[in-house]
């Protein structure tokens, strides 16, 4: 009997050993979902905006022609976020692609796309509406008891928690594949002077061309020969109509002293020949005055500016009566500006009032010479206001080309290019 208990438990065990091998076997052999048989989702983008209004009243649009439209905020590398416009879902790209010829053949649409989703796509806003909380029912009260006792008053009733959803996460989309084309990257050009003024610390080497006649009187005049020196006498005729005119080419340097002061110099070659050449230097400063930063009127600007310019001359000249001059002069003037501008982003137009201290000193003598040679010593003078005009042109973040052109007082025509070090 005792044998015979023995393999009848025997046999429970290894029947319940048996079951839990299999149980086993089972949960590691059993088949698990896999992430790539997970259900997939395609839409068609259709359009992309940087304001949230202008999506929702594109997706407001198709869904008028009756197309199940949905926006999404995304993130965009290099571009920040953008307001994309899908139409879907479908449950094969197919469809998907059927829709997408659909639209364009509709001309509902520009632009299609097809994107494939592991997710349903539901709008991601960065501000959603805040929805009105619901008020809590109103408080119920026991009767009142005796007048001894304060009535008893039961805790209002309260709401259950809301579950709060995951958030859903918008699977990144790459930015090459936006509907519209990224801005092209503008190199803003530095530049921190004060209206046409030189940046602080800024130095700019410019060579500039020229042509300058400047209207003279003559105050004195010596006739010179060999054995004498005597004053002429003249009239008053006789005084007006000398005028100098010659090219010059020159070298100049400026320098941004601060934003709103800058130092000039120049050095240059004058001729009206090229046979023959003479040597004119000079400098002065430049003060901007005010600059207005905002409103209508930005960029307006008014300067102040004071210069020296000497230098010599020498060439021939046909007088009026027919005879050639061997004319050798010494030159110099004093100059001040007032000037009104305005800039813009490189480029900046200007005029201004002008008031020239001109002086000569001059030798005129007869081509070929007389039977009793002789010079005449002339002193002249050109004093008056004049006006003046020009623009300059900001290539790119060093190099500038400025023209300019003087009346009134002095006829000259200018034109510069520079190279800012």
């Amino acid at each position: 009997m005792a044998h015979t208990t023995r393999i009848a438990t025997w046999f429970h065990l290894r029947k319940a050993a048996l079951l839990a091998v299999c149980l086993v076997l089972s949960f590691f052999l059993h088949p698990r979902p896999s992430s790539s048989a997970q259900k997939s989702y395609y839409y068609v983008h259709v359009s992309s905006f940087r304001a949230e209004k202008n999506a929702n009243r594109d997706a407001q649009r198709l869904r008028g022609e009756g197309y199940t439209s949905v926006v999404r905020r995304e993130k965009v590398r290099d571009l920040g976020y953008w307001y994309r416009v899908y139409i879907g879902p479908f449950t094969s790209l197919r469809e998907a692609n059927l829709k997408k010829v659909e639209l364009k053949s509709k001309k509902l649409v520009k632009y299609a796309a097809v994107r494939k989703e592991k997710t349903l796509i539901q709008e991601v806003l960065p501000k959603p509406p805040e929805v009105a909380k619901k008020k809590a029912p109103p408080p119920v009260y026991v009767p009142a008891p005796p007048p001894k006792k304060p009535p008893a008053v039961p805790p209002m009733a309260e709401r259950p928690p809301e579950r709060k959803k995951p958030p859903v996460l918008a699977a990144p989309t790459p930015p090459a594949e936006i509907s519209l084309k990224p801005r092209r990257e503008v190199r803003v050009m530095p530049w921190k002077g004060k209206g046409r003024n030189m940046p602080a610390g800024n130095l700019f080497l410019g060579l500039g061309h020229t042509y300058r006649e400047t209207e003279t009187e003559l105050t004195s005049r010596k006739k010179i020969t060999t054995t004498t020196i005597e004053d002429v006498v003249l009239s008053d005729t006789e005084r007006k109509g000398f005028s100098t005119s010659f090219n010059m080419d020159s070298l100049k340097v400026r320098f941004g002293l601060t934003n709103s002061l800058e130092a000039f110099a120049e050095i240059a070659g004058t001729y009206q020949e090229t046979s023959n050449f003479g040597l004119a230097y000079g400098g002065g400063l430049r003060l901007n005055v005010f600059e207005i930063k905002r409103g209508q009127l930005r960029g307006l600007y008014g300067a102040l500016q004071g210069e020296y310019l000497g230098g010599e001359v020498e060439y021939e000249y046909s007088s009026a009566d027919g005879n050639t001059w061997q004319k050798d002069a010494e030159w110099q003037e004093l100059s001040a500006k007032v000037e009104l501008g305005l800039t813009r982003a490189g480029f900046a137009g200007y005029a201004g009032t002008v008031y020239l201290r001109y002086r000569e000193d001059t030798e005129r003598e007869l081509v070929p010479p007389t039977a009793t040679p002789f010079v005449f010593q002339d002193e002249l003078e050109g004093d008056g206001f004049g006006v003046y005009g020009g623009v300059t042109v900001r290539l790119s973040s060093a190099f500038l080309i400025n023209i300019e052109g003087q009346a009134v007082s002095q006829e000259s025509i200018f034109g510069a290019i520079e190279y800012r070090f």
